[in-house]
């Protein structure tokens, strides 16, 4: 009523970014065990990623593409920062939910300072049905993502915080058709 103008009901930020430290890797379709640069995955700001609190675990997780079977990465640290991390909890599991491969690791403290977690040394296999371009990994897990409330979904498709290409698959797409 008598109300005109712009204002910022609210801003949304990243609560974090993902990167490789290093050059992509080709890959081809079928190919086992190719190592991946390490993936960096940066806070925007301080306590950006959420901690357990003792009732509630929390977790970050990079989820890889179907058809991409990530192992356990041979280091996880922080590198920059204060976030506290349980390194013991590290592990690479299949989501049935989502038919993916996720590597995880347990928040145990958030940060004062922004903070960087890397992943060192995970290997990858693809089957056949890895598609031809950036294979991306997906910033995933509720030490990041929070949009959804007991079994209600407050934001349905919104479960990913940041995404980046980990590796190119090169194989090409078949040409020849049969009917």
């Amino acid at each position: 009523a008598g109300v005109s103008g712009e204002f910022v009901v609210a801003e949304v930020k990243k609560p974090v970014e993902i990167s490789v430290d290093g050059t992509v890797p080709n890959l081809i379709i079928g190919q086992q065990t190719i190592e991946l640069p390490p993936i960096v995955v940066t806070e925007t700001g301080a306590e950006a990623i959420d901690a357990s609190d003792g009732t509630d675990e929390k977790w970050l997780k990079l989820e890889f593409p179907a058809g991409v079977l990530p192992t356990k990465p041979a280091k996880v640290e922080v590198t920059e920062g204060d976030l506290q991390i349980d390194r013991d909890s590290v592990a690479a599991k299949y989501d049935n939910s989502n038919n993916a491969w996720q590597v995880q690791v347990k928040i145990k403290g958030t940060s004062a300072n922004p903070s960087t977690i890397v992943f060192e040394g995970i290997k990858v296999t693809t089957d056949r049905t890895v598609p031809e371009g950036d294979l991306k990994v997906k910033v995933k897990g509720n030490a990041v993502v929070q949009n959804s409330s007991g079994d209600n979904d407050d934001f349905p498709g919104c479960g990913t915080a940041a995404s980046a290409a980990v590796a190119n698959c090169v194989t090409p797409a078949p040409t020849d058709k049969k009917a």
